[in-house]
C-alpha cells in the first residue's frame, strides 16, 4: 500500500541535504497524491522553497526548542501531529534512531538508509581483495523512498525553475 503522507528525515551536512532535494521532487511529481515532509534544520529551508506541489519543509532547531531527549520528545509530538502514514530516514544516526523509536505504533511504515559500512570497509582493507563500488547518494535516498511503496526514478529533470538574473 502506498503511503499518503511520508516524513523524510535528514538533519545535517548541508551538502547530504542539498542531494535529497531532486530525489524529494522526483517523488513529489511521480507520486501526486503524497505529500513528502522533509524534515531537517531550520537554516537549510531556502534549498526546499519553490520546489513541486506536495512537498513540505518543517524546520527543526536543535539548540533551542528541540534540544536534547526531552526536545526529541516534542519533536515527535509535532511531526505526530502531521498524521504521517511512513518515514523515510534518509541519515540513520542515533538522533533520527531515537525519533523513530519515538514515531513506532504512530507511523505504519518506516525506511531507513543503508550507510553501507562493511562496504566501504572491505573497499580500504586490501586483504579483503573486495572492490565495491562507491554509492550515489541520491540512488540511496531514492531507494529508501522506494522500499516504502513509492515510485522514484531519477531521469535529471530540473528541480528550481530557472530565474532570469538581474541585470
Amino acid at each position: 500500500m502506498r503511503p499518503q503522507r511520508v516524513l523524510a528525515l535528514r538533519f545535517s551536512a548541508m551538502g547530504d541535504v542539498a542531494m535529497a532535494v531532486p530525489v524529494v521532487c522526483a517523488a513529489a511529481r511521480q507520486n501526486p497524491g503524497v505529500r513528502l515532509t522533509v524534515v531537517s534544520r531550520k537554516a537549510f529551508a531556502p534549498l526546499f522553497e519553490g520546489l513541486p506541489e506536495g512537498v513540505d519543509f518543517v524546520g527543526v532547531d536543535f539548540k533551542g526548542a528541540h534540544r536534547g531527549f526531552k526536545g526529541l520528545r516534542r519533536l515527535a509530538g509535532e511531526l505526530a501531529a502531521l498524521r504521517p502514514t511512513a518515514v523515510a530516514d534518509l541519515h540513520a544516526v542515533l538522533r533520527t534512531a531515537v525519533l523513530r523509536a519515538l514515531l513506532r505504533g504512530r507511523v505504519g511504515a518506516m525506511g531507513v538508509l543503508g550507510k553501507g559500512r562493511a562496504a566501504r570497509f572491505a573497499m580500504v582493507r586490501p586483504w579483503l581483495r573486495r572492490w565495491v563500488a562507491p554509492r550515489c547518494q541520491p540512488q540511496a535516498y531514492a531507494q529508501v523512498l522506494r522500499g516504502l511503496g513509492l515510485a522514484v526514478r531519477l531521469d535529471g529533470s530540473p528541480v528550481w525553475a530557472p530565474r532570469s538574473l538581474p541585470l
